[in-house]
């Protein structure tokens, strides 16, 4: 009798066990879902995706060679590493109404990202020297140069936004890692070049427009 009643407690333990396994699974998928859509509408509502024309396209014509994604030991390699670090960065710093406390003009807000990875032209400069045979990264890297110049010395939040723009296309779009999944393209570099060119003008009109005067 002992036995059964023994080998009928284990049998729930294990039941209970794996119903508690199973609801876990489903609140941790349930959990990325859901960081997954909010940053997608935040992206969204901050950039005005929502209120994009319908009938403008803007789509990914041309991407960079994916040879490098796969050979570890190669500076290249080590750049697109360093890429998805710099745009994990500036998810930090600018997601989830991060952008509001950005003092235009001002250094009010800004003494983290000073501080950050996200804004040392160090590492722009390294990407841009492993990959000096690739002329479009090497203009997409002068571009985040010349934003973070403009970002630290004028206090520009738009210039952090553009920042942003660039990493994230080069990141999800140029060398996306296996098995995630891309959205939200701009269209914001040479290295990913969209059929629609109307951001990545914008951005380069935007670095004439306000680049320090020497």
């Amino acid at each position: 009798m002992k036995r059964k009643q023994i080998g009928f407690m284990i049998g729930i333990f294990f039941i209970v066990a794996f119903i508690a396994i199973i609801v876990a699974t489903v609140l941790i998928v349930q959990k990325v879902i859901e960081d997954e859509q909010y940053k997608q509408s935040y992206y969204a509502s901050l950039y005005g995706l929502d209120q994009k024309d319908s009938n403008v396209t803007n789509t990914p014509v041309k991407f960079p060679a994916q040879s490098y994604a796969s050979e570890p030991d190669t500076p290249q390699y080590k750049a697109i590493q360093l890429i998805r670090e710099l745009h994990n960065q500036a998810d930090l710093h600018l997601l989830g109404n991060k952008m509001q406390k950005y003092a235009q003009g001002s250094d009010e807000g800004w003494s983290d990202i000073l501080e950050s990875e996200l804004l040392n032209a160090d590492n722009y400069a390294s990407i841009s020297e492993a990959f000096a045979e690739e002329e479009d990264i090497v203009n997409d890297m002068n571009n985040l140069l010349a934003l973070h110049e403009i970002a630290v010395s004028q206090y520009e939040p738009n210039a952090l936004r553009y920042m942003h723009r660039i990493l994230h296309d080069l990141d999800l779009y140029g060398y996306p890692e296996p098995g995630d999944t891309a959205y939200d393209y701009w269209g914001a570099t040479h290295a990913v070049a969209s059929s629609n060119p109307t951001q990545l003008n914008e951005i380069i009109d935007f670095i004439t427009n306000n680049k320090p005067s020497s």
